[in-house]
């Protein structure tokens, strides 16, 4: 990652800041406020090239009936769109018109669009040549992709999930209440097992990097060690006990009013910040978001569910690269000792 980057990021960093201070001081948000022309100080990733080959008009006309979206990105060869359409479970009580439940399935090859999901290709790339860095993007702007929802739901492709998309939604009020943003606490990186979960996290990715050496995974490495060094400069990252898995976040839009329109600002500078991270200094989506939310004080907007809560219905594929199998599938499942837990192969939907 090159100075002008770092640069960039320190710009976005203090218009945000400053963003924020104006946010805090202000009684009420006017709903003019939080369009894209407004952001482009904060969040100036949106109006360069570099999100042209979004289709914004036509995916804000198909999506605007639409109450809950699910969505997810692959790019290159990373998953499969057949293997990641079968494994997702799908209830009758999604059927009727007035549930107004939609799936969208983000590509960069046009594909028919698969069963209840609605392929839409994405040419050119936000970053052209990282697959993976343009696909996280994407994960940290649902409200630019999705803004007329009420609940915005993202799943991983290698991600499987029991739920449909409104046993989901119903799961999530009950456990978080109002929170605008719900994501999973790691199940792999336990506070009573490892003292620094956010480091811990971080040498397990880069092992796995440097070990598969995948093209560009000198790159990769770079941008690693870039972030450790600059969140660790930080002082309250490196010693974070707990981190999130970024594979399954649920967003839920407050209500309008001024109470309302102001946390839904504040998740708006959040999903800039966010954007902000994996644009100009790493990729690693799940190692920056605690960045990103302490940066701007806004611990409060995420509740995190613990695994206990959803294990029994969460899973995982290996990604392609990985050499999974058709029908590979991973579990979470506790451990006799505290603290512990065990991966197994388990039938997830769309197993033969």
């Amino acid at each position: 990652m090159d100075s002008g980057n770092l640069q960039a990021r320190a710009t976005q960093h203090h218009h945000l800041h400053k963003q924020m201070l104006q946010l805090n001081r202000s009684r009420c948000v006017a709903p003019t406020s939080m369009s894209k022309v407004h952001l482009h100080k904060v969040c100036p990733q949106l109006v360069r090239p570099a999100f042209n080959g979004v289709p914004l008009r036509a995916l804000h006309s198909t999506a605007a009936d639409c109450a809950i979206v699910m969505f997810t990105v692959i790019f290159g060869k990373y998953d499969d769109v057949s293997r990641f359409a079968a494994s997702q479970r799908v209830a009758h009580d999604e059927m009727p018109q007035a549930a107004r439940v939609c799936r969208f399935l983000f590509t960069d090859v046009p594909r028919q669009s698969n069963g209840l999901w609605l392929n839409v290709p994405i040419a050119p790339l936000p970053f052209p040549d990282n697959a993976a860095r343009s696909a996280h993007a994407f994960k940290t702007i649902p409200w630019l992709l999705f803004p007329s929802a009420e609940w915005v739901i993202y799943l991983d492709g290698k991600a499987v999930v029991d739920p449909t998309p409104l046993q989901l939604v119903s799961n999530v009020s009950a456990l978080s209440g109002n929170a605008p943003l719900t994501m999973l606490r790691h199940p792999l990186i336990d506070s009573r097992r490892y003292a620094h979960g956010w480091l811990e996290e971080f040498m397990k990715e880069r092992a796995a990097i440097d070990g598969r050496r995948r093209q560009g995974w000198k790159r990769d490495l770079r941008d690693l060690d870039l972030a450790l060094s600059t969140y660790c400069a930080r002082g309250d990252i490196c010693g974070l006990v707990e981190v999130p898995d970024s594979s399954l976040m649920v967003w839920h839009k407050p209500a309008d009013g001024c109470a309302g329109r102001r946390l839904m600002w504040r998740v708006a500078l959040l999903q800039c910040t966010w954007l902000g991270e994996v644009s100009y200094l790493s990729q690693r989506e799940q190692l920056s978001f605690p960045l990103a939310v302490k940066f701007l004080h806004l611990e409060r907007v995420v509740h995190y569910m613990q695994p206990a809560e959803y294990m029994s219905w969460w899973g995982w594929r290996p990604h392609t690269f990985e050499g999974g199998g058709s029908g590979d599938c991973v579990r979470i499942v506790p451990a006799r000792r505290p603290g512990r837990v065990n991966v197994v192969h388990k039938t997830c939907p769309g197993d033969i």
